[in-house]
């Protein structure tokens, strides 16, 4: 096998950039298409040879797209070292950004509802591409009985059960057959979902909800489905026989979706998407910076839903592309005289903007600037420029404070609260004219990953009474599992001052959102009162 490289314009932004798109489908060739519109360098992963289809680039053939096979991926945002394969050759490529649009897998739920497929027994999928060659008055009669099977054993995604209700709701008014819907929970979230079902009600579909028992399901005799089910309305047993079967699906990641992510170093939700669960990352960003999800990749969505994501990216990629995607965000550095190479911060790093090299390096374009890795490392060797948690304590708690107004001889409580949440709503809290509890103070930190085991000891050590630690929520912190660091670090302290002979309750670890001032304010007080009613430490 030969190596080379194939030339492009180089790193940069614009016209010389290059981006590197994964995924086979509709949305990935809209991608690239339209990053190859915008004179983007595109080199277009569609999966393995042979699998996908790429007769769409016969049209683009002037366009600057190239097909080639991911094989792996090092380096960071704006410079990600690729190792790529086309026809018979190896390429080493530097690409400015990756996009993820693998489509998502559809699987039949067939074995849910315990019948097989067969020429009247046929999937979602299968009704919409023959009502699509061929009309319905083709398929069926009018004195056909069709049922729909949706959601027994399993929660239907919306997009599914609308793809559903339109079928069922096109055959029931067209008078192409008499339909019947069988479902156990109807989700109608999706845009127009809710208006479908009162329309295919008011012309006839008949809807059977069996919330505490499922309809039993059998070959009939005379050919059919014969389905026997309770009706909770009339609370009466009923059977009807059906001459089609329509079942529902239930989509999965692309196979090739794990082993990519796992390449990347990217975090999925618990379905497997190359998305986790995460405010921060919608829409199409991922944890590391760089890296975009879109269409079926990131999630379940429809046919539109994914278009509109195609264009949604595009503009994604762009805005990275010169540089105006976020704020400048303060510069986090390894003293290479302290690093002595444990590889802590590679392991705590949720965004995979450590090098490991000679020395250790930590990437600027990649980094968040959350400082979980200048906690967690133990020769405290990292540094985020403008922080300062250890000065900012004992500032605090000497009394040198720039308003030189004296703590409560009663108490002492300090609280460490992230930038982005306890900051904004401790902000809200004293546009409201709270003042904070007489000898509480606030420690602001850039996240509640940065705050280390030793700095809550030290607080105590200080003399604190007193302390709280306030983490985002779950699946809302911008550092993705910096909250859930922060957590396993307050139960460590916890630990330490139980065997020190310490009360528990001089450390609270709580949850604050940045829109959360009332509660914020209440949990202060509270905590500070209790603080202020416990014997002097």
């Amino acid at each position: 096998m030969v190596e080379t490289s194939f030339s492009t314009a180089g790193p940069g932004t614009g016209s010389h950039a290059t981006v590197l798109v994964l995924g086979g489908g509709g949305c990935a060739q809209t991608i690239a298409t339209h990053l190859a519109d915008c004179g983007i360098n595109v080199l277009y992963a569609p999966g393995h040879p042979g699998e996908e289809n790429t007769t769409w680039l016969e049209e683009k053939r002037n366009s600057p797209i190239t097909t080639v096979e991911f094989i792996s991926c090092s380096g960071f945002a704006g410079d990600f070292r690729m190792l790529l394969k086309r026809a018979e050759e190896t390429i080493r490529q530097q690409v400015d950004a990756l996009v993820i649009a693998e489509d998502d897998h559809i699987v039949p739920n067939f074995k849910d509802y315990g019948i097989s497929p067969g020429p009247r027994v046929m999937t979602l999928s299968e009704l919409e591409e023959k009502t699509q060659r061929q009309s319905g008055e083709a398929l069926f009669s009018p004195a056909d009985k069709v049922a729909f099977f949706n959601g027994w054993s399993r929660e239907s995604p919306p997009v599914v059960t609308q793809r559903m209700l339109t079928l069922c709701h096109d055959l029931q008014s067209g008078g192409e057959a008499q339909t019947f819907y069988f479902t156990n929970n109807l989700k109608v979230s999706s845009d127009g979902a809710e208006r479908l079902c009162q329309q295919a009600k008011a012309a006839g579909t008949v809807f059977v909800k069996s919330a505490t028992s499922s309809p039993t399901v059998a070959a009939a005799a005379k050919g059919g489905v014969a389905i026997h089910y309770f009706d909770e309305l009339s609370a009466m047993p009923f059977a009807l026989t059906a001459d089609w079967v329509i079942v529902d699906e239930h989509h999965q990641p692309s196979r090739r979706l794990g082993p990519l992510a796992a390449a990347l170093e990217l975090f999925t939700d618990a379905d497997g998407f190359v998305q986790s669960d995460n405010v921060h990352l919608i829409n199409n960003a991922t944890n590391r910076r760089g890296i975009f999800a879109a269409g079926g990749s990131r999630g379940i969505m429809s046919t539109l839903e994914k278009a509109a994501d195609a264009d949604r990216v595009t503009s994604k990629v762009l805005a990275f592309l010169n540089d105006t995607d976020r704020r400048q965000l303060p510069v986090v550095e390894i003293d290479r005289g302290r690093c002595v190479r444990c590889l802590t911060c590679l392991r705590l790093c949720p965004h995979a903007a450590i090098e490991l090299g000679y020395r250790m390096r930590i990437e600027p374009k990649a980094c968040f600037s959350c400082g979980i890795c200048a906690a967690g490392c133990p020769a405290g060797a990292i540094a985020i420029q403008g922080v300062h948690i250890q000065k900012d304590l004992i500032l605090c708690l000497d009394h040198q404070e720039t308003d030189q107004r004296p703590p409560s001889p009663e108490r002492r409580v300090v609280v460490f609260g992230c930038s982005r949440s306890a900051r904004s709503a401790l902000d809200l809290v004293a546009a409201r004219g709270i003042p904070m509890p007489d000898g509480a103070h606030f420690v602001e930190v850039p996240c509640g990953g940065t705050v280390s085991s030793a700095h809550l000891l030290a607080a105590f050590d200080h003399g604190a009474d007193g302390v709280m630690l306030c983490t985002c929520h779950l699946d809302n912190c911008k550092s993705q599992v910096g909250n859930q660091i922060a957590r396993r670090r307050g139960q460590q302290v916890l630990e330490i001052l139980a065997s020190a002979g310490v009360e528990a309750e001089r450390l609270s670890i709580c949850s604050i959102a940045a829109n959360m001032d009332a509660e914020f304010a209440t949990l202060l007080a509270t905590f500070a009162d209790h603080i202020g009613a416990l014997p002097k430490s």
